[in-house]
């Protein structure tokens, strides 16, 4: 009874998409679902005949369409197959139906999907659809059911289909006849490939490739909300599949791609040149031959005369893949003569002409000749040979015969698409593929390195030829089974002189481009030769003049060594090079650059995850930490390896590589570290000294303090599960606690703030840890709130870093008392604590530090935790801001100014309206980070918001054309800049009725930056002046 009832209530209820409607039928599904699902699924039936056989279309439609929502929710493995075709009948036997033919298909759609579907109710479907549905007369969903019961026959019941062989391929070529929809296209598309896959389509070749080729090319242009996200290249895909997909197609198909080959529409001759290189393997050179000088010559004629490069290349692709189908197998025969040779005949037309062009001097068109005969050299072995054996003396000789540059330049290119083909055929070293055959080039090859060689090194010669020689040669080691060991050598070496010796960025660049392409497949020859090299050629001192500088010889390092082989053997050359520099040259930015290559190459190497970059940790950054200690000890290298950034690179490398090990290996170096860091144990790192090394005490020397960079960063960089080696973690952070406080060295500071924050925040949240917080917090709140006469030194700023740390680590985590925290935080911007700057703070929370609290150190960071936080700081910030006097209402702009500098772009959008005004304070304070921020905050605005800008676009420009004024301290190069380039895009968002008011304002103060004494601030200003004169013409 039940079942009757939401049977009935779905039948009452208006329409069948409606909520109401949806419900009932979920209802009804579900009384279905339980118990005897057949029986219940009769009854249900039983329920329905009156509505089954009502009058009325639309209730029959609608009676029919819940059994079928049912049959599509219901289990298919609760069905037998009587159940199956008792229902396979009944949907059957009312396909005659016209008004129902849509819900029928859907029952059809599941039915046909059913395990227990048999190859009779296949036949019974397949006959029923074809011979009583129109289905191009139905709405596109039906439609689309109709593909979706042809798919699934074929799918599961291909054998069945067979039986009525002719009736079936006829039938379907008649029912997708007139489809224009994509969606069902790319179905019916599919169903076609899926005929004449399996399926006897002999007698059927015209119908089906009249259903298909109708199509081409194809014309759609998806709309810009198209839900389904079918562009025109998947149906050009997918119908280019189709046309492929029997050779029985090419005796129609190839006279009307050659007809749409001389079309005017460049998208319908690229659609029918990549059509033609899909077909012309299936197609097979039988049927191709017939028109093979018509087809050719359609493809020279794009080649040579293409409105793009796009065309061009494909019209070269095709021709590779046309050539590629009629050349026949095996090697060339010697009997054959070749006027006979059908192949020969076939393509010498096309070489004649290729021939022509490279005999006179004067073609324009010899860059497009190569790619011609590269296209059919790289067809197959045979091409190959016929066509290198037939050119490449005319080549040769022309090169031989020829004083002029250019000329020569000209014929090595043609030589180089020879070895590019030559390539394709005989294979690239390091495929790990036998080919069998030799190159018919290596017969000359000592010919052809000569002629590269001489080019590349003709320092009096254009650099075009000289760059033709360095591909030609890289081009000979890349080849397969071509060059010896020995010769591969001579080239490196060749390679090797241009970055030594040559200073013109061209050739430096594709030099070097080459070695990086060898790293893979000849790292040996490279790591022998090139790497020493380049060491080798580093000067020993920052002041030493030479052609090529240190940057240029580190930057190829960089590029050549994460290649492991490579990196081994520069890794003890380039550390040498570092300590000579370290001791012996007071100039920190040689140094600093060796730091940064070594940094560099880590960090690719990291990317790539190579296996020997955590060995090198030994090697490396212990004989970094080793260098550090020994500097602070006994002040050799101090001023060099001391500096703030090559302790903060030395730091960033060491972490790189220590965030790649496992937590055993971590475990080994972190104990090693604190044995050196905390007890002193300098021996176990080869260090003797009659000073003790006490770095983390606080009557240690500036120089001991400042190597704790290190170990903070490496500390800051451990995984959750790895365990620092002390009694009580507690303990030890009151050490660091109380050693931040009492801290004169910045470097220190940062470094035990670090160390506080990723220690609390990997710990498991549990009563003691919660303790602990609060308990070291309100002890720096009072210090930090002590008498604002301060007699404490820096204990109170110093306090407050350590504070801020503590509450960012607690924010990541997510925990309540972090923003409890920040509660005191944005109480202090209002209270007189006249020597600390309180709102920098609100920088250390947001800002992503590079070496503590961030995911690469395993920090446990919750997601969106600046949004949140964002969101929880803003209405207090905006709060105090409006409620306080002009001098607290100073701290707190500048608190929001670092918030605003930290937040993601989206989140400041959405929040933008009653902030433009405080961010155009904000371009009044002294910070020059702070004004740059918030300039980038105001460009992307205007980007994205320019009606919110253009409301407060009065008070904005006069604030960004005094941050123009050069006089002013506070308006640094990078201000200037930023500046200009926020103006001009102000002239580009805003529309013209805001800005033209303002704009012969804008183009007058816009003239004292023309003459800014830096280049980057004159060119900004010509381009921004150019965009305001815009608006006024």
């Amino acid at each position: 009874m039940a079942l009757e009832k939401h049977v009935t209530d779905y039948m009452i209820v208006t329409g069948s998409t409606s909520s109401d409607a949806l419900a009932c039928a979920d209802a009804v599904v579900h009384a279905v679902d339980h118990g005897n699902i057949q029986q219940n699924l009769l009854e249900m039936i039983q329920a329905m005949g009156e509505y089954l056989t009502n009058d009325v279309d639309s209730v029959r439609a609608k009676a029919i369409g819940l059994l079928s929502h049912t049959l599509n929710s219901l289990d298919p493995s609760n069905f037998n197959e009587t159940a199956v075709s008792v229902l396979t009948n009944f949907y059957c036997d009312r396909l005659t139906d016209s008004a129902s033919v849509g819900p029928l298909l859907d029952g059809l759609v599941a039915l046909t999907s059913f395990a227990d579907f048999n190859s009779a109710n296949a036949v019974q479907v397949a006959k029923r659809l074809l011979e009583n549905v129109e289905v191009q007369r139905q709405p596109q969903a039906t439609r689309h059911l109709a593909y979706r019961v042809i798919k699934n026959l074929i799918d599961h019941q291909c054998a069945a289909l067979r039986s009525i062989n002719n009736t079936f391929v006829f039938g379907y070529c008649r029912l997708m006849d007139g489809e224009k929809d994509p969606r069902n296209l790319m179905l019916a598309f599919e169903i076609i490939r899926s005929i004449i896959a399996n399926f006897d389509v002999s007698t059927h070749i015209e119908d089906l490739f009249e259903v298909t080729f109708c199509y081409f090319p194809i014309t759609f242009k998806a709309p810009p909300d198209d839900p389904y996200g079918i562009s025109a290249d998947d149906l050009k895909t997918s119908l280019r599949s189709c046309l492929a997909a029997t050779p029985h197609f090419a005796k129609f198909a190839v006279p009307l791609i050659l007809e749409k080959l001389t079309s005017t529409s460049g998208s319908a001759k690229k659609d029918a040149m990549e059509t033609l290189g899909m077909c012309a393997p299936v197609y097979g050179a039988a049927a191709l031959m017939p028109t093979i000088h018509d087809l050719l010559d359609a493809l020279k004629i794009e080649i040579f005369h293409a409105s793009d490069q796009t065309l061009e290349d494909t019209a070269v692709d095709s021709l590779h893949r046309l050539v590629s189908a009629i050349c026949p197998d095996g090697p060339i025969s010697h009997v054959q003569a070749a006027s006979d040779d059908p192949f020969i005949r076939a393509v010498k037309p096309l070489m004649d002409e290729c021939t022509n062009n490279l005999k006179d001097a004067d073609a324009k068109n010899l860059k497009q000749t190569g790619s011609i005969l590269r296209a059919m050299a790289s067809a197959s072995d045979y091409a190959c040979r016929n066509i290198i054996n037939a050119i490449l003396p005319l080549v040769l000789h022309s090169y031989q015969n020829t004083d002029l540059a250019t000329r020569k330049k000209a014929m090595l290119d043609i030589l180089l698409e020879f070895f590019e083909a030559s390539r394709i055929v005989y294979g690239a070293k390091g495929d790990n593929v036998h080919h069998g055959q030799r190159s018919p080039l290596y017969s000359q090859k000592d010919r052809y390195f000569g002629m590269f060689e001489t080019a590349l090194m003709a320092s009096n010669e254009y650099n075009n030829l000289r760059l033709c020689g360095l591909h030609g040669l890289k081009l000979m080691i890349l080849h397969a089974d071509y060059l010896s060991a020995n010769e591969v050598v001579l080239a490196i070496q060749s390679f090797n002189k241009i970055l030594l010796d040559e200073t013109d960025p061209d050739l430096r660049s594709a030099a070097l481009n080459s070695l990086e392409t060898m790293t893979h497949i000849e790292p040996m020859a490279l790591a022998d030769q090139t790497v020493p090299a380049l060491i080798n050629h580093l000067p020993q001192s920052a002041t030493d003049k030479q052609l090529i500088s240190y940057p240029q010889l580190l930057y190829a390092l960089k590029t050549l060594c994460p290649e492991p082989a490579l990196f081994k053997t520069a890794l003890p050359f380039l550390l040498e090079k570092l300590d000579h520099v370290c001791d012996n040259d007071d100039n920190q930015l040689y140094a600093q650059a060796i730091m940064n290559t070594f940094l560099d190459i880590i960090y690719i190497k990291a990317t790539k995850n190579h296996s020997d970059l955590v060995p090198s940790f030994d090697a490396l950054v212990w004989h970094m930490i080793t260098k550090v200690i020994d500097a602070s000890l006994t002040g050799n290298g101090s001023n060099v390896l001391l500096a703030p950034d090559m302790l903060d690179t030395i730091s960033m490398t060491a972490a790189a590589i220590f965030q790649q090990m496992d937590s055993t290996i971590q475990k080994e170096n972190i104990d090693k570290l604190f044995k050196v860091y905390i007890q002193g144990d300098i021996d176990m790192i080869g260090l003797q000294s009659a000073t003790p090394y006490t770095p983390l005490k606080s009557d240690a020397s500036d120089a001991q303090h400042s190597t704790t960079h290190i170990f903070a960063a490496l500390v800051s960089s451990l995984r959750k599960d790895v365990d620092i080696p002390v009694a009580s973690t507690f303990a030890f952070l009151n050490e660091m606690v109380a050693l931040a406080i009492k801290s004169e060295n910045p470097i220190l500071l940062k470094s035990v703030t670090r160390i506080v924050g990723s220690l609390l925040n990997k710990q498991k949240q549990d009563t003691e840890v919660t303790e602990y917080i609060e308990t070291a917090t309100k002890q720096l709140q009072v210090i930090i709130e002590q008498d604002a006469a301060f007699t404490v030194g820096n204990q109170g700023q110093n306090s407050l870093m350590v504070y801020a740390w503590i509450t960012k680590a607690l924010i990541m985590k997510g925990q309540a008392l972090g923003y409890q925290l920040t509660d005191k935080l944005i109480e202090w911007c209002a209270a007189s604590l006249k020597h600390m700057q309180v709102p920098e703070a609100f920088d250390v929370l947001l800002d992503e530090d590079h070496l503590a609290l961030n995911k690469a150190c395993f920090a446990t960071v919750s997601i969106l935790y600046r949004q949140r936080l964002f969101s929880y700081c803003l209405p207090k910030l905006l709060k105090c801001i409006q409620e306080n006097s002009d001098d607290i209402k100073h701290n707190y702009l500048i608190a929001l100014s670092y918030l605003l500098k930290n937040v993601p772009k989206q989140i400041l959008l959405n929040e933008l309206p009653p902030l433009v005004p405080l961010m155009i304070l904000a371009l009044s304070l002294p910070d020059a980070t702070l004004k740059v921020a918030t300039l980038e905050s105001f460009t992307m605005a205007a980007t994205e918001a320019p009606d919110v800008i253009a409301v407060n676009i009065q008070s904005l420009l006069p604030a960004l054309l005094n941050m123009l004024d050069t006089s002013k301290e506070s308006n640094p190069m990078n201000v200037r800049v930023a500046a200009l380039k926020c103006l001009a895009q102000l002239a580009t968002s805003l529309s013209r009725d805001v800005a033209l008011p303002h704009a012969h304002f804008v183009t007058k103060q816009l003239a004292r930056s023309l003459d800014d004494r830096k280049r980057l601030v004159r060119r900004e200003a010509v381009d921004c002046r150019a965009k305001w004169f815009a608006i006024i013409s």
